[in-house]
């Protein structure tokens, strides 16, 4: 699963507030956009960003039928490698 999509997935809270546990709302902070065109819009949210990220936007490719991703890691993504 993309990294962005397991931040948004974990930071939607429990309904029984006796199954929400301690969560750590600090990775979820408002970040600084990225004005650096030749970067990954995703380097200070990502827990996977390399050097590569910071230095070339990936293109969006089509990782299965119907679903989107622009990320150099997609491939181990869907292995479970991440």
């Amino acid at each position: 699963m993309h990294p962005y999509t397991r931040l948004l997935i974990d930071s939607v809270p429990a309904l029984d507030p006796k199954k929400r546990g301690e969560q750590d709302f600090e990775k979820y902070k408002e970040f600084e956009p990225v004005k650096e065109y030749n970067a990954c819009c995703l380097i200070h949210r990502c827990p996977h960003v390399m050097e590569k990220c910071k230095v070339q936007r990936p293109n969006l490719k089509e990782v299965f039928p119907g679903h989107f991703s622009a990320c150099f890691r997609n491939n181990e993504f869907g292995k479970g490698r991440v």
